[in-house]
C-alpha cells in the first residue's frame, strides 16, 4: 500500500511539474515583446506602387498624413526623433493650409504595428474625415484643411494567447496611466503650441480655415489622455480676469481642447475626478470640453 502511494505522489509531482513548465512556456510564447514600431522617421506614400511603409512613422496619401508617436510602458518616447519628425511634417503642411488634427490614443490589446485593427481604422477615419471636411469647405468657401492623424502607440497588447491576452486587464490599465503620467503630456502641449503659433501666424488669411485640435482616447487611450490632461486642465482651471487683455491671456482664452474619451465602466468613475470650476469665483473652463461616451 505504502508503495502505490509512493507512486501516485512521484506521478502527482512529474505532472504538477510539467503542468507549470507548459504554463511558463505558453507565457513566455504569448507575451510580445517591449519594442519599437515605427523605426524609420522618413514620410511613405502608402498609395505608391510596390511602397513598403510598415516601419515608417508617417504615412501619407492624397487625404491625409498620419504620424506615429511610440511611448514605451513607462512613458518614455521610444526616440524623440519620431515626435520631432511628425511635428516637423505637420509645421511644414501647416504652412500652405490650415490643419485638422485629429490624435487617436488606442486601447487595450492594441499597439502601433502596421496591421493593427485600430491602425487599419484610424486611416479609414482620416480618408473619411477628409471627405467631410471637403464637402464642408465647397459649402462655406474655404480651402479644405489637411487631415494630419497622430497615432499614440503604447503596449496595449502585452500578450498574443488569448487566454492570457484576457487577464492583462488590470495591468495594462495601471499600464496605460503611467504612460499617460510621462512623455504624452509634451506630445500634446507641442501639438498646441503647433496649433496656437500657426492661428496667430495665419490670422486674418483669406480662405483659410484654422487649424484645429481634436484629441480621441478609446477605453484604455481614455484612461491615458486622462493622466495626460489632468494637471494641465486642473492647473488652466483657474485663469486670469477676462478683462485682462494682455495677448498671454489672449493665447490662453482661445486655447481649445476637443476631447472624446470613449470608455467602458472601469474609467467612468475617474472622470468624474476632473477640475470644476468653484462656485461663485465666475471662473470657467472656456473653450474646453471634455466629452465622455459609455462603450460597453
Amino acid at each position: 500500500m505504502r508503495s502505490i502511494w509512493s507512486f501516485y505522489r512521484r506521478r502527482a509531482r512529474q505532472v504538477g511539474g510539467g503542468m507549470v513548465m507548459f504554463g511558463l512556456v505558453l507565457f513566455a510564447a504569448g507575451c510580445t515583446s517591449l519594442r519599437q514600431y515605427r523605426t524609420d522617421y522618413s514620410s511613405c506614400d502608402t498609395t505608391a506602387h510596390g511602397a513598403d511603409c510598415r516601419t515608417n512613422a508617417i504615412e501619407e496619401t492624397k487625404d491625409y498624413l498620419l504620424g506615429l508617436v511610440e511611448f514605451d510602458d513607462q512613458g518614455w518616447l521610444w526616440d524623440r526623433r519620431q515626435m520631432n519628425a511628425v511635428l516637423e511634417r505637420f509645421r511644414a503642411e501647416d504652412s500652405k493650409n490650415g490643419l485638422l488634427i485629429v490624435v487617436f490614443v488606442h486601447g487595450w490589446k492594441h499597439n502601433a504595428s502596421w496591421d493593427d485593427p485600430n491602425v487599419n481604422m484610424f486611416r479609414r477615419n482620416l480618408t473619411e474625415l477628409a471627405g467631410m471636411e471637403e464637402q464642408l469647405a465647397r459649402h462655406l468657401g474655404w480651402q479644405p484643411r489637411k487631415l494630419a492623424g497622430v497615432y499614440v502607440g503604447w503596449r496595449g497588447l502585452s500578450s498574443k494567447a488569448w487566454v492570457l491576452r484576457q487577464l492583462t486587464f488590470w495591468d495594462r490599465k495601471n499600464t496605460a496611466h503611467e504612460v499617460g503620467r510621462g512623455g504624452v503630456t509634451e506630445l500634446y502641449a507641442r501639438l498646441e503650441d503647433l496649433r496656437n503659433t500657426s492661428r496667430v501666424i495665419h490670422d486674418g488669411e483669406p480662405g483659410r480655415n484654422q487649424t484645429q485640435l481634436i484629441i480621441v482616447g478609446h477605453s484604455f487611450g481614455g484612461a491615458l489622455t486622462y493622466s495626460a490632461l489632468a494637471p494641465l486642465l486642473i492647473e488652466r482651471s483657474v485663469q486670469s480676469s477676462p478683462t485682462d487683455h494682455s495677448v498671454r491671456n489672449y493665447l490662453q482664452g482661445g486655447q481649445r481642447y476637443e476631447i472624446l474619451v470613449s470608455a467602458g465602466p472601469s474609467f467612468l468613475d475617474t472622470l468624474g475626478k476632473l477640475p470644476r470650476p468653484r462656485a461663485g469665483t465666475g471662473q470657467r473652463h472656456r473653450g474646453r470640453s471634455l466629452r465622455a461616451i459609455h462603450h460597453p
